[in-house]
């Protein structure tokens, strides 16, 4: 499941903020880039339909494996809408 779920400082574009998410707990004869691909991500309590815009193989210096994603979420990002 994804954990350390954080959005991105700044917005991508209008409506759309960057979220960045590690990927735990995946069955050790899985590849965690196939997994991460495959996972579904839910944020603001919805999932997020696209494919990741990245997902990176990440080993820990205790010797396990992770996969870090990132997605693109354009919805409920009230933040990145212009105010007049």
């Amino acid at each position: 499941f994804w954990v350390n779920t954080t959005a991105s400082s700044t917005c991508h574009s209008i409506g759309a903020r960057e979220y960045t998410a590690t990927l735990i707990n995946a069955p050790k004869n899985w590849d965690p880039l196939s997994v991460c691909q495959s996972i579904p991500f839910v944020i603001h309590g919805k999932q997020v339909k696209s494919p990741p815009l990245e997902c990176n193989r990440i080993q820990n210096p205790d010797g396990t494996v992770v996969a870090q994603s990132k997605w693109l979420v354009e919805f409920n990002e009230s933040e990145c809408y212009p105010v007049w």
